[in-house]
């Protein structure tokens, strides 16, 4: 993905797409949801805390932000719906300071996948004690990260004359890309090791017993 965006929208524009994420984000959170544990939305805000600030800190370095692999660990450790949520969040916050645009409908996107796929692969992520694994994790983001950036380029086709066209612009954005990748291993190897160790202070129950409720909460309904 190019450093680039599409055409920047007014300001009524803006406010509209800012609501609808914040409205999805609160809607995903809160629907199946009887009583959310102090541990939970403390850990909640931690994460969402981190992939604000990381973002807003790095905003100067292209592509390379801790949000991805922080929606990851976020959708396997607290489940889809929190996971999904903490991504449309992030999006929405960021990008009061960074801009928004189309764009930011197509990182809200791309960051809700990367949770859905943490919460799909929490098993594989976390072992069975609930610590995260560090090799499954950085699979996972080299190809979250191509995933995220794609997706996003897709705000640049109104602009673009033809699918050829389109094809050379993600050509062009692959160091873009690659950076993604690098930034996505850097905070993998920096945040496994220190959430484990929060999460083996802190008693944290294994993932497994609240996705289980989540999936059986949705079956039923």
């Amino acid at each position: 993905m190019l450093a680039t965006h599409a055409t920047v929208l007014g300001p009524a524009s803006l406010m509209i797409i800012d609501l609808l994420i914040l409205v999805v984000a609160l809607r995903v959170m809160s629907k199946g949801v009887v009583d959310v544990a102090t541990r939970q939305r403390m850990m909640f805000l931690a994460f969402a805390t981190a992939a604000i600030l990381g973002r807003w800190v790095l905003a100067s370095v292209p592509n390379v932000q801790p949000v991805t692999i922080l929606v990851i660990m976020g959708g396997a450790l607290l489940g889809w719906r929190r996971g999904v949520g903490l991504a449309l969040l992030v999006t929405l916050v960021t990008n009061l300071q960074l801009g928004s645009g189309t764009w930011s409908v197509f990182q809200a996107l791309g960051w809700a996948l990367a949770a859905l796929a943490g919460a799909k692969l929490s098993s594989t992520l976390r072992d069975e004690d609930g610590y995260f694994r560090i090799r499954p994790l950085l699979i996972t983001g080299v190809i979250a990260a191509f995933a995220f950036d794609w997706i996003v380029s897709l705000s640049v086709l109104p602009t673009l004359a033809d699918a050829g066209e389109f094809f050379t612009y993600l050509v062009t954005g692959i160091p873009y890309d690659i950076l993604h990748v690098f930034g996505n291993i850097t905070f993998a190897l920096w945040l496994v090791p220190s959430l484990n160790l929060l999460l083996n202070r802190s008693g944290w129950e294994l993932p497994q017993q609240q996705v289980s409720s989540e999936v059986i909460a949705t079956d039923v309904a």
